[in-house]
């Protein structure tokens, strides 16, 4: 199960493959779930396991992903 090119271009919720609307809870349960698979012990890959967990702090972060979800707005606005 390959990831969707983390990072590349794509928003921090492509990364995790989950949706803007998606719960606090449920994106701990994404997470654990590719820390898993891409874990750099098991995948030998810790780029993308970087991107993943960067986008992991974020996004379960309320306050940091009210700030990024605005810096998504104003990016589709320009």
């Amino acid at each position: 199960m390959p990831l969707m090119a983390p990072g590349t271009g794509g928003s921090l919720y492509e990364v995790l493959r989950i949706e803007p609307t998606t719960m606090i809870s449920e994106i701990k349960t994404v997470y654990r779930s590719l820390v898993k698979v891409y874990h750099p012990d098991l995948s030998g890959n810790g780029r993308d396991f970087t991107k993943i967990h960067n986008a992991y702090e974020t996004l379960s972060d309320p306050k940091a992903r009210a700030v990024y979800d605005m810096s998504l707005v104003s990016t589709r606005r320009q």
